[in-house]
């Protein structure tokens, strides 16, 4: 998966490394093309006219993402592997991204209230498949690529997802302009579901490493799982504190969305949205060369402390605003 440089302990990138970026650059260039902050809030807004609905999108993506990795995480430690289980998630939610795509492009009235309810449902069904892929993703690309090289292969993987993001930004743009609004969006959802096949492939091709010895499966049911995750919750106080501000940094992206429905109240066409993503996108992109190498140099804590501190900012300069 990887080697040494000349005997050293210091890692090299081997096939892994290479094969994992790819995948997640697919991936990042897949999901921003159904971003739920600009991309699906904007279809959401013009299929219902309705703020709640707009809310309850972004909302479901990220209670989806979250509510099965319980269930995965005890799956997962009592499997031998856990590919087959990042297989069903990935390979699926590029399905339900495809399902949406024909919903949308057999649609002849985008207002039409059952094209709102069977897009809800399916993009929810998309949300929780996508929520399978967590927990033996981050588990497998732990095994594959080590510590040491690990803050660069991310910042690989983002800086080429997001130029692939930019490329994919103009494309919506160009879309939005020249098809009818459901046709449109159709393309776009056919667009980021063959990325994600494409991310899903390269993962697959990667492998998946033995788990070592003091790795291997456990029995543990679900009660005893979840008690010793609430023993790990309140004995660990670094654990605590990470998830704290798990859940207050998502909390802080549920504003998001309602940017485009500012957007839309200001006037403003439908394919302003696809400059808001490259907009996005760009900003991510323009800071993203320096996290590697702070990373790998400094620390991860280091990093973190470094973005934590430095994204008040703009949050500050828009109040002042």
């Amino acid at each position: 998966m990887w080697r040494e440089n000349d005997g050293s302990s210091r890692a090299r990138p081997g096939a892994a490394f290479w094969k994992i970026s790819c995948a997640g650059a697919a991936f990042q260039a897949g999901a921003s093309a159904v971003d739920s902050g600009t991309i699906v809030a904007a279809l959401v807004y013009a299929l219902t006219g309705n703020v709640y609905a707009v809310g309850m999108a972004s909302a479901v993506i990220r209670l989806g993402w979250l509510s099965p990795q319980i269930v995965m995480g005890v799956l997962a430690q009592r499997a031998d592997r856990r590919m087959p289980y990042y297989i069903v998630g990935a390979f699926g939610r590029a399905g339900c991204l495809a399902a949406i795509a024909m919903l949308l492009w057999l649609a002849a009235e985008p207002a039409a209230e059952w094209l709102a309810i069977g897009f809800l449902s399916i993009w929810t069904l998309y949300a929780f498949v996508s929520g399978v892929v967590a927990v033996p993703y981050n588990d497998i690309v732990g095994r594959s690529i080590p510590s040491a090289i690990r803050s660069r292969m991310l910042a690989l993987r983002f800086f080429v997802g997001g130029v692939l993001a930019i490329v994919v930004a103009a494309i919506v743009h160009h879309l939005l302009a020249i098809l009818p609004l459901a046709h449109a969006y159709a393309t776009i959802f056919a667009l980021a579901s063959a990325l994600m096949v494409l991310s899903s492939m390269s993962f697959v091709s990667a492998g998946e490493p033995p788990i070592s010895a003091a790795r291997q499966k456990t029995d543990e049911g679900f009660a005893a799982f979840l008690k010793h995750g609430r023993l790990v919750l309140f004995n660990d106080r670094r654990f605590r504190l990470f998830l704290y501000t798990q859940w207050l940094g998502g909390a802080t992206l549920m504003t998001l969305p309602f940017y485009v429905v500012a957007l839309s109240t200001l006037g403003l066409e439908t394919q302003a949205v696809a400059l808001m993503l490259g907009a996005q996108t760009a900003g991510s992109l323009a800071s993203n060369a320096v996290w590697g190498q702070i990373g790998d140099r400094f620390g991860k804590l280091r990093l973190l402390q470094v973005v934590g501190v430095i994204r008040i900012v703009p949050q500050t300069m828009t109040l002042a605003l």
